[in-house]
């Protein structure tokens, strides 16, 4: 799941412009954009997605309509959200692309949380932040 999760975070890294990315904010900052990026990648973003997106929205949908149901609906949220984010600055296409793509991941971390961990967001979020950590740590040295 790792591999797919950072597969799909690499395709939408090289497929967009730079600028168009939440990670951007840390390009060309090397070693002092550290701690600033692992706040972003671990609170601002991962934790506060996890507990919104899975931890809320997953878990009141599949409690109404069944864990199949729920997931596909908070993983077609999770990426209609980060769509819509991008669209003004990467077109149709290339925000259809990243909506299927974190839908997916949406979906498989759903899984993962429900289904291998017992309900538990941690693992969501662990994998969460280290995809974003490791999307802010190609900006902070200029790896694309």
């Amino acid at each position: 799941m790792t591999i797919f999760t950072s597969l799909g975070m690499l395709t939408a890294i090289y497929m967009l412009d730079r600028n168009t990315l939440a990670s951007s904010q840390f390009y060309g900052t090397g070693l002092k954009g550290l701690i600033p990026a692992l706040i972003y990648s671990w609170l601002q973003t991962s934790l506060s997605e996890e507990i919104l997106f899975r931890g809320f929205i997953g878990k009141r949908l599949s409690s109404k309509f069944g864990f199949g149901i729920g997931n596909c609906a908070q993983a077609l949220l999770f990426g209609v959200v980060h769509a819509v984010l991008l669209y003004s600055s990467a077109g149709f296409l290339n925000s259809a692309v990243v909506m299927l793509l974190t839908g997916l991941v949406g979906w498989s971390i759903g899984i993962l949380n429900e289904k291998l961990s017992g309900g538990s967001i941690i693992p969501g979020w662990v994998l969460h932040g280290l995809t974003n950590l490791i999307s802010s740590i190609f900006m902070m040295y200029q790896w694309m």
